[in-house]
């Protein structure tokens, strides 16, 4: 007796996903390595009108700060505004601060461990 096979097909529709600036803008921030196309993403999107409160909060909540920083501040730190910069710095270095105390607890071996 012969096995009918039965195949489903599914037809794709092309669906449009509106973004906004701010998260296109903090996915291509939140890279460790920045290309020239990347960079050039960067600078077309902040010339953009950006919500930059609303870009601190999504890349706090993600976890991203430090990158959103260091990609701004290499790609170009003369078009986000000189005060958000600022504040974006003083998150990064805190953050590095926080990180080093940290490798400190975790090199300095548990005096319980010790016995």
């Amino acid at each position: 007796m012969a096995q009918k096979l039965i195949t489903n097909t599914v037809s794709t529709k092309s669906i449009e996903v509106a973004t906004h600036p701010e998260l296109d803008l903090l996915l291509c921030c939140s890279r460790t390595q920045i290309n020239t196309t990347t960079a050039k993403s960067i600078k077309t999107l902040v010339e953009s009108n950006i919500n930059w409160a609303h870009l601190i909060q999504m890349a706090d909540r993600q976890g991203v700060l430090p990158l959103l920083y260091q990609s701004l501040n290499s790609t170009c730190p003369e078009a986000v505004p000189q005060t958000l910069l600022n504040q974006l710095r003083l998150r990064f270095q805190t953050n590095a601060l926080y990180t080093l105390f940290l490798s400190e607890k975790l090199i300095k071996p548990c005096p319980c461990l010790k016995a």
